[in-house]
């Protein structure tokens, strides 16, 4: 007996058969409300993902290009969001050096934007286009990149979490005396 599965049982990503139409109908239900949103092109970020996740690559780089041709007037966030994802869909399709591009552009705006999250994303994503390439050289240097910026990271909030634990102690100390009293 085949028991087919739903995308929430999916963990990688929502692809042909295993789709249920529930599913598929969910999406298409969202991706048109989610179109209806004014002033933003993040609808068109999601419906390129999932454009890319059903196997319909053509579909899903022409949202991806919508959005990343309307650089002056959209969000810079949604903007660096359209890189990173853009970069994972050319990664995926194999056209390394377009997606090198992507995610060279999309740190740039991440590195202005101080954007720890993204800046690690795309780090992490070129490391494995180049070790995908084969250039090992380059997939090191990214993955180091990666790893030193997550360890910055962790050190900082390592050094908030030690601060709070010394005021909390500060505290309790100070209201010791009190409690003496």
């Amino acid at each position: 007996f085949f028991k087919q599965k739903t995308a929430y049982e999916i963990h990688e990503r929502l692809v042909g058969p295993e789709m249920c139409i529930r599913d598929r109908h969910y999406i298409s239900e969202a991706t048109a409300i989610a179109t209806h949103m004014a002033n933003t092109d993040e609808p068109d970020v999601i419906h390129g993902n999932i454009l890319a996740a059903i196997g319909k690559p053509q579909q899903a780089e022409l949202y991806f290009r919508k959005v990343l041709n309307h650089t002056q007037r959209t969000n810079i966030d949604v903007l660096t969001e359209a890189y990173l994802y853009y970069g994972n869909f050319l990664k995926a399709e194999r056209r390394y050096d377009e997606a090198n591009t992507a995610y060279q552009n999309g740190l740039i705006l991440a590195e202005q934007q101080n954007h720890y999250y993204y800046r690690l994303q795309f780090y992490k994503g070129m490391a494995e286009l180049f070790q995908e390439k084969g250039d090992i050289a380059m997939a090191s240097q990214h993955k180091e990149r990666h790893q030193s910026l997550a360890d910055s990271i962790f050190n900082i909030e390592q050094e908030r979490s030690f601060s709070h634990m010394i005021l909390n102690l500060s505290l309790i100390h100070i209201s010791e005396p009190t409690r003496r009293s």
